[in-house]
């Protein structure tokens, strides 16, 4: 038996996803879940699927998308700074490509914009967050090629008066203290009819990089506020409508997350010089209403997002790079002003209750614009060269129609398919001329389950992922579409009488037109460039369980294992050969978590909580930017430790919790020779007092 049959038979059977959260009873507590846009059990969807709902959330400290991804096996993420990130999934990770592989929403809302940028989602008044893994194509459509993430907020409760205060202090290791003050009001304006649910938090401090030759301590700190209105009027049993307003601001020193060994930034062109601090700012709009037939409901989703953001990025090309002259020098800072809007309507029919033929049919249209510029300054062998004023703005208007539907045969088989059709006019003007280009796509899935008892399934389930194409300047020609393939079978299922929840998955995907990134020299400046470079082969299985072992102890533990192959190219001179692994993906990643409750005296309830998240080394493997024997560069390993402490006697709790408890300084990125990684956060340590009211 090799290494690689063995660590798949390992994670087989020592890990799995976690697909409940944890209650206080003498079973793992089943969420619902809208995966599929409609209500089901988790059992029940044919897919991939990691949930975690409110107490999870709180528990295992996931306060951001980052912390997701770590918290979730499989995941991994390119972040350049807060909202500056891509999120990679499954194995499909590249850098290029005019859209995001992977899709994130909150509630109905798409919040993945153009070009990558992700709006910072904050875990505030949470419901749950789903992660779905594999293609969605035909639900979720353009974005979601490696997978989606839900993040699914606290509706308002049109029946009582409630809230909840929380304050939090941390402190980092050789860092600055993080306060945070987080307040959820919820109020029943007319009982049962009308209601308001507001949550708002804001913090400051929270940094531990410097910059000492420019005076910076603890630069890239983050002075947030984050507040969200919610509005839910049913003026009947058949009418529900929900308005969403939300508003968020960060502002930081540094606004970076690059850093060294040594918890400090170099800055490109001048070690010295302070960049503009960073910006980041969006309003968030929605509103959503859902009528509800005999067994159906109607449901209409408009939103609409403003989004700006103003930060700098620097580099210091490395001596393994190609791209630096032999004895020379090669640095540069880009400082970007980015403003984007976004238009989204839905609208779908979905089929409701039990019934023998399920079915989603829906229609959705999306329109994007974007201004992004500003100049790009670079130092050549020691020449600081005229500055180059980089132009790309950025318009898409897109058009979905998508059915979904299955049908039960008999009382344990289900079969379904699905198809969503997507058109896509996109353009961009890059400063001197216009490109455009029309982008579609025919995305297919078909599934089906057999229950083998009736908390017992199987499933096997086919699906077509699609990234749309898009353009380069300077002359160079645009890019085609990338085609996702994925198959998977798999089981979930409760058994024990529901102490013992488990799900497993394995995978094969077909990555095809994978699009990469090289560079050109305009005006002695270097600039990127994206073309289709091949197909990859992705394998994969991942596994999870929970157990509730004791009435008191929760254990839980996820796991996956990724073998990635650049298997055909279709390009001459490409940054690949056949045999190249993917980029940012980890082979092996896992969680471990434990929770046990307890009771420090009468009327005092307790509990201690300790999880356990590895992530193997990502990869990054590029011939253009390096010299052969550098062409393949790597992150860290690491695996963080993390606790937490816990009391509650009445409306009130405490808590003492700690992360990255051994004090890890690993490279999360690869870019560590470009003075462009990102780094595992400090040993941090904090309390949190929450009072309910």
């Amino acid at each position: 038996m090799n290494r690689n049959t063995k660590c798949l038979l390992a994670m087989s059977l020592a890990t799995v996803q976690p697909i409940a959260s944890w209650a206080q009873d003498s079973v793992v507590e089943e969420i619902v879940v809208t995966a599929q846009k409609r209500e089901e059990r988790t059992i029940d969807v044919p897919m991939s699927l990691t949930v975690m709902g409110a107490t999870e959330l709180e528990q295992r400290g996931v306060r951001s998308i980052q912390d997701l991804s770590f918290a979730v096996p499989g995941v991994a993420m390119r972040v350049d700074g807060p909202g500056s990130l891509q999120l990679f999934m499954r194995g499909i990770g590249n850098l290029a490509g005019s859209e995001a592989l992977t899709s994130v929403y909150m509630d109905e809302t798409p919040t993945t914009l153009y070009l990558f940028r992700q709006l910072d989602l904050r875990s505030l008044d949470m419901e749950r967050i789903e992660v779905l893994k594999g293609p969605q194509g035909t639900l979720y459509g353009q974005g979601s090629a490696a997978g989606t993430v839900r993040f699914i907020t606290q509706k308002p409760k049109l029946d009582r008066f409630e809230g909840r205060a929380e304050g939090e202090l941390s402190f980092i290791e050789d860092g600055d203290s993080n306060e945070k003050l987080t307040g959820i009001v919820n109020l029943p304006i007319v009982d049962g009819v009308f209601g308001v649910r507001v949550a708002a938090s804001g913090e400051q401090g929270g940094g531990w990089i410097d910059q000492p030759e420019a005076g910076i301590k603890d630069g890239n700190n983050q002075d947030v506020y984050n507040i969200r209105t919610k509005a839910l009027w049913r003026p009947s049993n058949a009418l529900e409508i929900e308005g969403t307003i939300a508003a968020y601001q960060l502002k930081s020193e540094l606004g970076l997350d690059y850093e060294g060994p040594d918890r400090t930034i170099d800055m490109g062109l001048d070690r010295s010089r302070r960049i503009r601090p960073r910006v980041d700012r969006y309003q968030l709009y929605n509103l959503t209403g859902t009528y509800s037939f005999e067994n159906s409901a109607l449901t209409s989703a408009t939103s609409y997002i403003d989004y700006m953001r103003d930060y700098a990025l620097p580099y210091i090309t490395p001596v393994e790079s190609t791209y630096r002259p032999p004895g020379g020098n090669l640095e540069g800072i880009s400082t970007y002003d980015d403003q984007t809007y976004q238009f989204t309507q839905e609208l779908r029919l979905v089929s409701t209750g039990e019934r023998r033929f399920n079915y989603t049919l829906g229609a959705y249209y999306r329109q994007v614009d974007s201004a992004f510029s500003g100049p790009i300054e670079t130092l050549y062998n020691s020449v600081v060269l005229e500055p180059y004023i980089y132009i790309s703005d950025n318009h898409s208007e897109s058009w979905s129609l998508f059915a979904d539907g299955s049908v039960k045969l008999g009382e344990r088989f289900e079969v379904g398919a699905g198809v969503r059709h997507f058109t896509d006019d996109s353009s961009i003007f890059d400063g001197t001329r216009t490109q455009s280009d029309t982008f579609e796509s025919t995305d297919p899935r078909i599934y089906a389950s057999y229950a083998l008892t009736d908390s017992v399934k199987i499933y096997t389930n086919v699906a077509k992922g699609f990234r749309s194409g898009g353009f380069n300047s300077y002359g160079q020609p645009p890019y085609d579409p990338e085609k996702i393939y994925n198959y998977e079978i798999g089981a979930k299922g409760s058994v024990m009488d529901g102490r013992f929840q488990f799900e497993t998955a394995a995978y094969y995907t077909d990555y095809k037109n994978m699009i990469r990134r090289g560079l050109v020299v305009v005006n002695q400046q270097f600039q990127n460039i994206a073309a289709n470079i091949g197909t990859v082969e992705i394998k994969g299985i991942e596994a999870g369980f929970g157990w509730r072992a004791t009435d008191q102890l929760m254990l839980s533990a996820s796991g996956s294992y990724i073998d990635t192959e650049v298997v055909e190219l279709d390009a001459d001179n490409a940054a690949n050969e056949v045999g190249d692994p993917s980029d940012y993906v980890p082979k092996v990643s896992y969680t471990l978590a434990a929770n046990y409750s307890f009771q420090w005296a009468a009327g005092i309830d307790g509990f201690v909580h300790l999880d356990i998240n590895h992530r193997d080394e990502v990869l990054y493997t590029d011939r253009f930017m390096y010299y052969p024997q550098y062409v393949t560069q790597a992150s860290d390993s690491f695996t963080l430790l993390g606790a937490r402490l816990g009391m509650s006697w009445g409306k009130t709790s405490l808590e003492l919790f700690g992360t990255n408890l051994t004090n890890e300084n690993k490279a999360v990125d690869p870019f560590v020779l470009w003075s462009q990684a990102n780094r595992t956060k400090p040993r941090t340590i904090g309390i949190k007092a929450a009072f309910n009211f």
